[in-house]
């Protein structure tokens, strides 16, 4: 199965998307959001409650409000929302006004507001799951508790979801209706940076060290290369970070090589990051589905997931750079082919049109 759809002009009926988002910062639902917003219009989707980056206009895409400076969200448009209010989404539900909802994220304020609509709902509704867990929903408890993952639950049973997309999905599920939707790279707002030979760093690893295997990490490149000099090292806090937007991938891309290891879930947005950056990535192998996954020593280079190998790793390819630049190079090809905003979208479209019949097209007659 690909995440890359065959088809870009398939022809799509009226129909417009009710999207029922969160108001925290989401990876998946934003780039979700910019990946329909770009292929259908934004005047196709209505979003719910407003989600300030998709309306507010914001000179520097890489404001402070970002919370992630390195998200790969939608840069909204200076527009207004449609629906500002409860009764006007309840008023175009009533009027069958749209040919689907979408349930944006696994957040509990997002999942208070959709219970809030749900009786109103009379199209297929989708739930985009970009939690951490494994579990359908899983985040609803962890983030809001028990209470919140009981109501996601009952939703689930008394009005079942039309499909559901999950990013931390760890083995093919799509008899039950469920689909992987790793993240991708917003690929506008991404800029595109050649392999260099002009290398400031040697090794890089700018994340935050929220899990077991990246304090592993941390402890084997302690003094080691330059990472305690160029700031990786353990202790860095994300809405503290020194690198952001361009600026950040400008320091990937003179980086000799820069590794990404697993935080809370698997997927993380570092993996796509780095090969979008032009630089070879040495990482653990994800265990979740992610169709047209990049190939080891082709692609990225793959370590072990003890990261037992990765120094062995790191020094055989900071000795070799032109094999480390002929695999990054292949790495950003491959990624800007499979593993775009556009890309995701394109098969959640795609797969709505197989599974459910829905079809839907940019300008349509609403």
């Amino acid at each position: 199965m690909s995440l890359t759809s065959p088809n870009h002009n398939t022809e799509v009926p009226r129909g417009r998307i009710l999207f029922v988002a969160s108001r925290k910062a989401d990876y998946l639902q934003d780039l979700t959001y910019a990946g329909l917003a770009t292929l259908l219009g934004e005047a196709a989707i209505d979003v719910f409650p407003p989600h300030w980056p998709y309306f507010k206009e914001r000179r520097v895409p890489w404001g402070r409000k970002v919370l992630y400076p390195k998200s790969m969200g939608y840069r909204g448009a200076a527009g207004r929302p449609a629906i500002r209010n409860q009764a006007a989404a309840r008023t175009r539900l009533r009027k069958n006004s749209y040919a689907l909802v979408v349930l944006a994220a696994c957040k509990p304020d997002a999942l208070r507001t959709f219970a809030e609509l749900a009786d109103e709902i009379n199209c297929p509704w989708i739930f985009i799951d970009g939690g951490d867990r494994a579990e359908i929903g899983g985040d609803f408890e962890r983030i809001g508790g028990g209470e919140i993952l009981s109501l996601f639950n009952d939703l689930r049973s008394r009005k079942p979801p039309a499909l559901i997309f999950k990013r931390e999905l760890e083995a093919p599920r799509e008899a039950d209706g469920i689909y992987p939707l790793p993240f991708s790279i917003h690929s506008g707002l991404v800029p595109f940076l050649p392999w260099t030979n002009e290398k400031k760093y040697r090794v890089s690893f700018w994340a935050e060290a929220g899990s077991p295997i990246r304090r592993k990490v941390y402890s084997y490149i302690k003094d080691k290369y330059d990472c305690t000099a160029n700031g990786s090292a353990a202790g860095q806090v994300a809405r503290q970070y020194s690198l952001a937007g361009d600026h950040y991938y400008h320091a990937l891309n003179r980086s000799e090589l820069s590794l990404s290891f697993r935080g809370g879930g698997w997927d993380t947005m570092r993996y796509w990051e780095i090969p979008a950056a032009g630089t070879l990535m040495i990482s653990d192998k994800p265990s979740i589905v992610i169709p047209n996954n990049f190939t080891d020593r082709k692609h990225v280079v793959f370590c072990n997931n003890d990261a037992s190998d990765l120094l062995h790793s790191i020094d055989y390819f900071l000795a070799h750079p032109e094999e480390a630049r002929q695999i990054a190079e292949a790495g950003q090809r491959h990624l800007f082919a499979h593993h775009t905003h556009i890309n995701r979208a394109e098969y959640l479209l795609e797969t709505l049109t197989t599974q459910l019949g829905l079809r839907f097209r940019r300008d349509q007659t609403l």
